[in-house]
């Protein structure tokens, strides 16, 4: 529960900075998709793969309840605080302060998910947390102005990019991750979980780096059947792990699969579209 009452803390904060700085839709998916590929990346890496941490939500019964501990600090806490954090490196000229306030800020909320049991250190420490915030936020406050005020926009492939991971990620981590309708199991480790979200992190930064350097370069007429020839090779490598048992379906089936690849990628054209002629109609 505690998940979600930072969740909705920082969802209204959010919310005013938007209404606040009058963000742009563009401004807010960027900066949503780029936070996400960023703290996703690095959350699996240092919970799954080298086992620092854990963030049980106890919201399931089951071990794949860490997926949700990982879908609201990345998927959404992350990315809100983001949202805020631009809003007011804009507007103010000591980005270093800033970042040290949030900093601060979350190593105190992170304090309170260890003392309460929702965040479990194994190698890992109270110091850790604000130092690598620290080091985020002064990134992020160096390409501010770019994400908000797009003068120049962040690059046109980093958000592609991006925008890829998250388009993909978001419904494995849903329907493969929490709802556990099926699992990715290449047996490349031991443990289950960690397996499964390489395989499928994996794969979601090699399509989104493939697509970021090709679709620029393809001709707009032909950019829908490019995105939905993607989506039919993704759907045939998935029908290849399957023959190969490295997907395992629980309560799933082909038919479904081709949806869950297909889908994301008619989702990408049209972002592609967007913003595109946003950026080509001098915003």
């Amino acid at each position: 529960m505690i998940y979600v009452v930072t969740m909705v803390f920082f969802l209204l904060w959010s919310i005013w900075a938007i209404r606040k700085g009058c963000l742009s839709w563009h401004t807010i998916i960027n900066l949503y998709m780029v936070t996400l590929l960023i703290v996703d990346v690095g959350d699996v890496s240092f919970d799954h793969w080298f086992n620092f941490y854990d963030i049980p939500t106890y919201l399931l019964n089951n071990p794949y309840d860490l997926y949700m501990g990982i879908i609201f600090s990345d998927g959404m806490i992350f990315p809100l605080i983001a949202i805020v954090f631009c809003y007011y490196s804009v507007r103010y000229r000591r980005p270093w302060v800033l970042s040290i306030v949030f900093a601060l800020l979350l190593g105190i909320i992170e304090v309170g998910y260890v003392k309460l049991g929702y965040m479990v250190y194994y190698q890992w420490n109270h110091w850790l947390t604000p130092g690598i915030i620290f080091i985020l936020c002064q990134v992020l406050a160096c390409f501010s102005d770019r994400f908000v005020y797009y003068s120049p926009p962040i690059p046109y492939r980093l958000c592609l990019l991006s925008f890829v991971y998250g388009a993909l990620e978001w419904p494995g981590a849903i329907m493969g991750g929490v709802m556990r309708l099926y699992n990715y199991r290449p047996h490349l480790f031991d443990n289950e979980l960690a397996d499964d979200r390489f395989t499928a992190v994996l794969f979601a930064v090699v399509m989104g780096g493939l697509i970021a350097y090709f679709a620029p370069r393809i001709r707009t007429r032909y950019k829908l059947a490019f995105f939905l020839s993607l989506g039919l090779l993704s759907t045939g490598f998935a029908f290849l792990m399957f023959e190969r048992g490295w997907l395992i379906y629980h309560q799933w089936n082909h038919l479904l699969m081709s949806i869950r690849y297909i889908m994301p990628y008619i989702l990408i054209y049209l972002y592609d579209s967007w913003e595109s002629n946003y950026r080509q109609n001098g915003n």
